[in-house]
């Protein structure tokens, strides 16, 4: 369980122990996912921040270890929007600009400005990413559109299917 206490801490709780992972008044948790990095499970924890409207993001391989954040600024200055996604050791953010970017492969805390791909159908504000089987589907307030692993060797490792919705997340 994630939470907020009432001197603004971020707090993990589970089995009846709880961390602490920041504390900061304008955070509020959003996203929880349990990825696997290398095997690994990783808790994967996305934070709203009122004050600067973005995401920050933090990580740990347990609920009660050391939480990390991600602070490469490929990633965080681009402002990811909704949840992340991670598919074949990559993680996966939409972001403001229309881009879908991913991580170093097997890596949470690496990114790099080239690893990305254009969402070209997005009519509207960028909302998020939704992983449906085998399949990353990028929402926009009106459209969505289809994206696959295609293991491109460099850049991003996804393809669009040029299968677009007319379907989006308000």
């Amino acid at each position: 369980v994630f939470s907020v206490t009432t001197t603004d801490v971020v707090t993990a709780s589970t089995g009846g122990a709880t961390t602490n992972i920041v504390t900061d008044a304008n955070l509020r948790p959003v996203y929880a996912d349990i990825i696997y990095v290398s095997g690994t499970p990783t808790i994967l924890l996305q934070c709203y921040d009122s004050a600067t409207k973005l995401q920050r993001v933090f990580s740990a391989t347990s609920f009660n270890g050391t939480w990390t954040e991600l602070t490469d600024t490929d990633f965080t200055t681009q402002g990811v929007r909704g949840k992340m996604e991670h598919v074949d050791g990559w993680t996966l953010s939409l972001h403001a600009d229309g881009y879908i970017r991913n991580s170093n492969i097997n890596s949470i805390a690496n990114w790099s400005a080239t690893d990305k791909i254009l969402v070209s159908s997005i009519v509207g504000e960028t909302r998020g990413l939704v992983k449906h089987g085998q399949q990353i589907l990028a929402f926009g307030s009106l459209i969505c559109e289809f994206f696959v692993n295609a293991g491109n060797p460099v850049g991003s490792p996804l393809n669009s299917t040029k299968r677009i919705e007319k379907i989006g997340l308000v």
